[in-house]
């Protein structure tokens, strides 16, 4: 590799940490290549935005002598952007930033995972879209810990159980219970009784629902 490309992954490793953690731990549609580099690109801008306004803001704190009289540290960062083959990067500015974009993944992973964002923009009127997660992943996220009944419609097998784990991979629905209860659905006879239980069924044989309560 030559200086410019490992100046590049340098730069961009805090965005593909940042990238990596919202990918890994929040619910979302599947991403092609083109649409993870470009997020691990935007997701390093913000990164090192974010840490160039605390520096700025812990500047402004700490020595308060109004804006022409400070002298404001910049992020070499970008003047490396700008000047890549004279521009040098110091090491702390990429471990801080790798530790900013760690906060940051984590934040927008509980962001998403709230419903936060779309919650404000749907009160807002600004979209009618929920989110990014799949029918199947809110109506389980609705059911919150209760009982559920899960119908396998090409095995004729009712479950009833409390939901631990879920996932939409975009082919499978992936489901796992404790507390589980397996029965015949033309019968209604008791198969048998399991303290887990996983399922893993394509789109169409799964029917999910939760019964009305009085």
């Amino acid at each position: 590799m030559n200086e410019l490309t490992i100046l590049l992954v340098v730069i961009l490793f805090p965005g593909v940490l940042l990238t990596v953690i919202y990918d890994n731990y929040a619910e979302h549609k599947p991403w092609d290549s083109f649409k993870y580099i470009l997020y691990s690109i935007v997701s390093g801008l913000i990164t090192y935005s974010t840490l160039q306004l605390a520096i700025f803001l812990g500047q402004f704190l700490y020595d308060i002598k109004g804006y022409s009289e400070t002298e404001w540290f910049v992020l070499s960062v970008w003047d490396a952007i700008k000047n890549s083959k004279t521009a040098q990067i110091t090491p702390w500015e990429i471990l801080a930033a790798c530790f900013t974009g760690i906060t940051l993944g984590l934040i927008s992973v509980k962001a998403t995972q709230s419903k936060l964002i779309h919650s404000l923009l749907i009160k807002w009127k600004v979209t009618n879209k929920y989110g990014d997660a799949s029918v199947y992943i809110q109506t389980i996220e609705s059911i919150g810990n209760n009982f559920v009944n899960v119908v396998l419609l090409d095995e004729k097998i009712t479950i009833q159980g409390i939901i631990q784990f879920y996932h939409d991979n975009g082919h499978f629905l992936e489901v796992s219970l404790h507390s589980v209860k397996v029965f015949n659905t033309e019968t209604g006879d008791e198969l048998y009784e399991a303290e887990t239980l996983y399922i893993s069924k394509a789109y169409g044989n799964i029917l999910l629902y939760k019964e009305r309560t009085s």
